[in-house]
């Protein structure tokens, strides 16, 4: 899975939120506020910070740094942070805090917007990788080669595992009822299992769209799942909780196409990818480019949408 197991570590650069004077804002659709010499992989927004994760080089794999600045035009006067141990491979936002996931060390927890860290590790054992954190109204979820569950923001850990799984890339939950994308002994793929219990039982769940999904969201009360097969990303949506999938039009009209994060806005959806950012205002059933390239990362305040690529970051007005 390209968006699971993650070469390089991770720094995380923390920016002001306070939207700029509408009467300075650039008019073109795409502005860069920041030119980055590593790849954006997560943007979260907490407390009117702006927490920005990016690669950094593989020498320095053991010591990731947090980076703190005002989000404006090519700001300068960045300072910097040391990370958790053996670098992170996923973020979140939950409550008041910041938690990350590590190759090797558990689950990580700020409290002080990437200042200083602590681990929050009891109840998961036998584990290498945290390949997602995925925060919903009932908790806090793990997924590794075991799937965690805490609901009292990351203290303890319960193990709520599907049996002869290897691994599991995602899980969302839709109301009462989880989706987790896994490997199994038996599978060659992720294949869906679904939980209406909250992990105590699992069940396979029966038509899932083609190929292996790495990506759920959850968005106007319509369920989305990306798929990826044949190299190639596919977006499907289902309107009555995945009993049933449509797939999107309109997406591959550049060629393949590997998506990554989410967005909404006043009932349209946003998907970025690598060929840039996506709009539908139809839930999901045809979408229409508005631009950008290569977008691993992206969040949206007020009515600003701001996305991470390769090279940096950059914001639109919706």
């Amino acid at each position: 899975m390209k968006n699971i197991l993650i070469a390089f570590s991770i720094s995380f650069f923390i920016f002001s939120c306070t939207k700029k004077d509408e009467a300075t804002k650039p008019k073109e659709p795409w502005v860069q506020l920041y030119s980055l010499g590593n790849q954006v992989n997560g943007i979260k927004c907490l407390r009117d910070t702006f927490v920005v994760s990016c690669n950094i080089t593989e020498s320095e794999y053991t010591m990731p740094y947090f980076y703190t600045g005002v989000l404006t035009d090519h700001s300068s006067g960045i300072l910097g942070h040391v990370g958790p141990p053996h670098g992170n491979t996923m973020i979140t936002s939950y409550g008041n805090g910041l938690y990350v996931g590590t190759f090797g060390s558990g689950v990580y927890y700020s409290k002080d917007l990437c200042q200083t860290w602590e681990p929050k590790n009891n109840g998961i054992t036998g584990v290498k990788f945290i390949f997602d954190i995925v925060d919903t109204d009932k908790g806090l979820y793990a997924c590794s080669e075991k799937i965690f569950f805490s609901d009292d923001k990351g203290e303890s850990w319960t193990n709520i595992s599907i049996p002869t799984m290897v691994n599991a890339a995602t899980l969302i939950g839709v109301e009462n009822t989880l989706f987790a994308s896994v490997r199994t002994n038996a599978s060659t793929e992720n294949i869906v299992f679904r939980s209406i219990d909250n992990g105590e039982n699992w069940l396979l769940k029966e038509n899932m769209p083609e190929g292996s999904i790495y990506k759920f969201a959850y968005m106007n009360e319509m369920l989305y799942a990306v798929s990826a097969n044949n190299n190639t990303s596919e977006v499907y949506v289902s309107a009555n909780k995945g009993n049933t999938w449509t797939k999107g039009n309109g997406l591959n009209s550049f060629g393949g196409v590997y998506f990554s994060c989410f967005e909404s806005y006043n009932g349209t959806v946003y998907v970025g990818g690598s060929n840039g950012v996506y709009k539908s205002t139809d839930n999901g059933l045809n979408w229409t480019s508005i631009g950008s390239k290569d977008v691993t990362a992206m969040v949206r305040k007020d009515n600003i949408l701001y996305v991470g690529n390769l090279k940096g970051i950059y914001e639109r007005q919706l």
